[in-house]
């Protein structure tokens, strides 16, 4: 081990990743062979990864045990320089990962991770089961024109923004677990009570309050199963809990697929082609094309429109969710840092007896953070987050971070959630069903995943969110040139894959870049510009659109390629925090 300007001592036991949390405002991430000259990081010889400009990969199930004990400290004092909160981070990362080190990964780790991996799950759900009303019979009962397909697609990005940011920030100061079982709770409430709303105000509202709870909730499942394992399984956790997102788009196409594409009613643009009707496709013949369906009697499930029943059934896996959370326990890491020493203690100890370790738990460090409810302050102690996050050293990486999650997400959600109704509008064959078409197109995601849960170890996560994002962008230009049906079927489902990958790279990158104390914070306001990103990408594209896909295509694809230009600059970790 080398050292430069804040020499640190370790002892490493196995191969594999490193990955330590440190008292700055970015976690410090070590390296492999870089050059530590001027920055105060150290070099670890032959832990390799090719990542080295983030940190190093979980190559394999090797563990690591790391101690660290900074100059002129035994591991529990604060280093010249630091500020008490600093240092208290800094002792509360040394006994949690020393601690989870001993307990391992074993049942209760996999507890948590099918915890919030459903979580992640259900929002993928909700956000993607919009997608397949624009088609449907909703479009006759919320008298659905085009510009207002563009405001329905955006409502739940609209509720994520105030949702992240707060749940986010509550999530910091008053822990993980009560505030992730609120978020999946409003996400069911919404979902249900949006399939019996009778206008198109009343549907909007209640997917407005459903994205409240979904963008509360991504943030924090995150961090929190971070919290819950060692540092050698941190990338793999993320990476499978990153997954579940694409068995939520699939069980939401497999369910409307079974539901909507039963006894399928034809879209606006096939009745207009049959009818022979002199109307354009546009918002003018909507009364004439509902007068139609209603008369046809078809799109049914059980007596009743099965829109409905299709959004019903979406508020399902939310709610069993929120129910397991009974059952889970609050993160030891954020229990330590808040002070709370009994508590952190017997968690621990439930998670040694559960994964059959018996091994003494060690006294939690006393810190200087007070606990919940006892901080004072007011308003400034939860904008506290915020400010670090903003601040040097941590600003850099954030405002790039920023930039890849406005441009993907800008040209994710502007063509994934107009996906069905492009493909009903002509976008396939005529005798492709819309729905199945979208159910390819969502197994399209899970060999994407899988890749980029390999090429994330190889490439490095940096490099494989730049590959995947202009293969994406790529792949909706070719959407443009190819002429047939199946030729778009078959370059939708490539983009569906390559943009995984991108997901999956962009979760991993973004969580492992903050520290505990500021991470829920952080991640929330970059799932807010990736929201405000959304809402833009939809309401331009619903605006586009009903004159000609071509444009919005275009735009999305472009989107792309912004987001790989910005990852590319994206700073290394040691010029960010240096």
């Amino acid at each position: 081990v080398g050292t430069r300007s804040q020499p640190l001592m370790m002892a490493v036991v196995g191969g594999g990743r490193v990955d330590v949390d440190s008292g700055d405002d970015t976690a410090l991430l070590l390296n492999d062979a870089e050059d530590t000259s001027d920055t105060g990081y150290m070099e670890v010889e032959g832990a390799g990864g090719a990542d080295s400009d983030t940190d190093l990969n979980d190559n394999d199930h090797h563990s690591l045990n790391v101690g660290v004990v900074r100059e002129g400290t035994t591991g529990g004092g604060s280093q010249s320089g630091q500020t008490e909160s600093e240092a208290a981070e800094y002792q509360a990362d040394v006994y949690c990962n020393t601690m989870l080190e001993r307990i391992g990964v074993g049942r209760y780790q996999a507890f948590v991770l099918l915890l919030c991996g459903l979580a992640n799950a259900s929002d993928a759900i909700e956000l993607m089961s919009i997608s397949f009303l624009l088609s449907s019979t909703a479009e006759c009962d919320l008298q659905l024109t085009d510009a207002r397909k563009g405001v329905l697609t955006a409502a739940v990005f609209i509720g994520m923004i105030p949702g992240g940011l707060l749940f986010g920030l509550l999530a910091d100061k008053l822990g993980r677990r009560f505030w992730l079982g609120v978020g999946l709770v409003l996400n069911s409430i919404g979902t249900l009570s949006s399939s019996q709303a009778e206008t198109f105000s009343a549907f909007v509202g209640w997917r407005i309050l459903s994205g409240f709870g979904v963008g509360g909730s991504i943030p924090i499942l995150f961090s929190f199963i971070l919290e819950f394992v060692p540092v050698w399984a941190r990338g793999k956790m993320l990476v499978t809990v990153a997954f579940f997102w694409v068995i939520g788009t699939v069980i939401c196409a497999s369910v409307a697929w079974g539901i909507l594409g039963v006894d399928q009613c034809p879209s606006h643009a096939d009745w207009l082609d049959v009818s022979n009707t002199t109307l354009g496709a546009g918002d003018e013949s909507l009364g004439q094309y509902c007068s139609a369906i209603e008369a046809m009697g078809c799109s049914k499930y059980n007596g009743r429109p099965a829109w409905r029943t299709f959004m019903a059934s979406c508020c399902v896996p939310a709610a069993l969710t929120a129910m397991m959370l009974l059952f889970a326990q609050e993160s030891p890491k954020w229990l330590v840092e808040t002070n709370q020493q009994d508590r952190a203690r017997a968690v621990l100890q439930r998670m040694a007896a559960v994964n059959g370790r018996k091994i003494e738990i060690d006294t939690p460090p006393t810190m200087s953070r007070k606990q919940p409810g006892a901080q004072g302050g007011g308003l400034m102690v939860y904008l506290a987050p915020v400010f670090r996050t903003l601040r040097p050293p941590a600003r850099v990486q954030f405002l790039w971070l920023a930039g890849v999650w406005f441009f993907l997400c800008f040209g994710f959600y502007g063509f994934r959630l107009w996906m069905t109704d492009f493909f009903a509008e002509g976008g396939v064959a005529e005798d492709t069903n819309i729905y199945a078409a979208s159910f390819y197109v969502s197994l399209a995601n899970i060999p994407g995943y899988m890749v980029a849960g390999k090429t994330i170890d190889y490439l490095g996560r940096k490099k494989t969110l730049i590959i995947s994002m202009v293969l994406t962008g790529f792949s909706l230009f070719s959407i443009l040139i190819v002429k047939s049906g199946h030729g778009i079927l078959v370059f939708s489902c490539i983009f569906a894959a390559v943009s995984a990958g991108a997901w999956c790279a962009l979760d991993v990158l973004s969580v492992e870049r903050f520290p505990t104390a500021i991470r829920s914070s952080a991640l929330a306001m970059l799932t807010v510009v990736g929201r405000f990103s959304a809402i833009l990408g939809n309401l331009v594209f619903g605006f586009l659109s009903g004159k000609d896909f071509l444009l919005p295509i275009m735009l999305t694809g472009l989107a792309f390629l912004g987001g790989a230009w910005c990852c590319q600059m994206l700073p290394k970790v040691k010029d960010a925090i240096a």
